[in-house]
């Protein structure tokens, strides 16, 4: 399940783009396939683990598709709308390569069976089938290169991998910014870290200052018991809204009022010792209103959003 990571990745994807677009309903995440449990495994309590440790040698198979819009609307002077569409689809083969002290990945390998970009009605191709490319933890960012070091990675490939790979050595775990030490029961929910996540947002999104833990709103509720394949699964959500922020903006751009809701639906092996299947669902949407200047001197007023949802599986190998 790809909790916060995912989340953060997402919202900085969606900066990103709100800043370019400066320049020039709440979300839900639907329950995972599930087959009924019995009414004593509904009713036990459950220890919830988010975070598990890598080991190197470690595989898995990744399955993701990602659709974001973004949309630009000027309202003043005159009024038009400017849309984009972009996304990706892949599938591939990851390894874990290095980890550190905590048991967090460092550097992974990955073996493309197919990657594509999509932006608008076009998909592109970007990484051969059996490409190997090699993603690492450098300086406070990710890294990647192909490994037989050929040729470079294009811009569309990097755009890719940036939102599929999750590497994040030096930031908190999971359980540290969602978990909750309590036996939890289905149908329970449990408040998130704010502290933390105000200090990991700050980190990653493009911000004119600091979020406060008040400017964070959200819960983790566990929904209940999945059994399949003889595996006991947690179905996990997740909740986010962040409010009371300002963007940082290029020249002379102002963002204001902006907001972010976001939603996570996934499962956890309740036997931590286990790797089964698992898949997992994030959707977002992050609203902001902007001022700025044209070149002659006019003054433009507008409203940007963008709305991200991806859907995610990972099937272990080993």
């Amino acid at each position: 399940m790809r909790t916060g990571i995912a989340l953060i990745m997402g919202f900085t994807a969606a900066t990103a783009f709100l800043a370019a677009s400066a320049q020039t309903t709440k979300p839900s995440a639907s329950a995972p396939a599930s087959s009924p449990a019995t009414a004593a495994s509904q009713s036990a309590g459950y220890k919830i683990v988010l975070s598990s440790k890598s080991v190197v040698g470690e595989k898995y198979y990744l399955s993701e598709k990602s659709k974001s819009r973004g949309q630009k609307i000027i309202l003043s002077p005159g009024k038009k709308a400017l849309q984009e569409e972009f996304g990706h689809e892949f599938e591939g083969t990851i390894q874990v390569l290095k980890v550190n002290e905590k048991g967090k990945t460092t550097e992974k390998s990955v073996i493309v069976d197919k990657c594509i970009f999509i932006k608008d009605d076009k998909k592109t191709d970007v990484l051969p089938k059996g490409t190997e490319v090699v993603a690492s933890w450098i300086d406070g960012k990710k890294v990647f290169r192909l490994k037989d070091d050929s040729t470079k990675l294009s811009e569309d490939a990097t755009k890719v991998l940036q939102q599929i790979i999750t590497l994040s050595p030096d930031s908190p775990t999971d359980d540290e910014a969602f978990g909750t030490s309590k036996l939890v029961m289905a149908g329970e929910s449990w408040p998130l870290n704010r502290e933390i996540l105000a200090k990991r947002f700050s980190a990653d999104m493009r911000l004119e200052q600091q979020l406060k833990p008040d400017d964070i709103k959200g819960q983790v509720k566990f929904h209940g018991v999945i059994i399949r394949d003889g595996f006991v699964l947690l179905d996990i959500g997740i909740e986010i809204e962040i409010s009371n922020f300002k963007l940082s903006a290029p020249n002379n751009a102002e963002f204001k009022n902006s907001s972010v809701n976001s939603s996570m639906r996934g499962v956890k092996s309740a036997d931590t010792a286990q790797r089964p299947p698992t898949e997992s669902s994030n959707s977002g949407k992050m609203e902001s209103s902007f001022i700025t200047t044209s070149p002659d001197g006019t003054k433009i007023e507008g409203t940007i959003s963008y709305e991200t949802k991806t859907e995610t599986s990972i099937k272990p190998l080993n």
